[in-house]
C-alpha cells in the first residue's frame, strides 16, 4: 500500500498502529500498518515493492506527517546512539 493510500485511509481513522521493524533479508527498516481489525499491510512504492529505510528514525520521520496513529518501533536490532 502506497503512502498516498495510507494517508487517505488514515484520514478516515483506518489505522490502529504503524510497526517499524528491521528486515534481516533486505537489511533495512520496513513499515507495516495494522488496521482496526489487526490485519497488517506493508508500506510499498507505486510498483508494489516494499519501501525500506536506512534506520528506524528515518522511517518514523517519514510517517509522522502522514499518520494519525501510534508509530511503534521494534527494539530488536535498534541502534542506540
Amino acid at each position: 500500500m502506497t503512502l498516498d493510500e495510507i494517508t487517505l485511509l488514515s484520514r478516515e481513522g483506518g489505522w490502529q498502529a504503524a510497526h517499524v521493524e528491521f528486515d534481516p533479508l533486505s537489511l533495512e527498516w520496513v513499515v507495516d500498518l495494522a488496521d482496526q481489525q489487526g490485519q497488517r499491510v506493508a508500506l510499498t512504492d507505486a510498483k508494489g515493492a516494499r519501501v525500506g529505510f536506512a534506520d528506524e528514525r528515518l522511517a518514523e520521520a517519514a510517517l509522522a506527517d502522514y499518520l494519525d496513529c501510534p508509530i511503534l518501533l521494534s527494539h530488536q536490532q535498534r541502534r542506540y546512539d
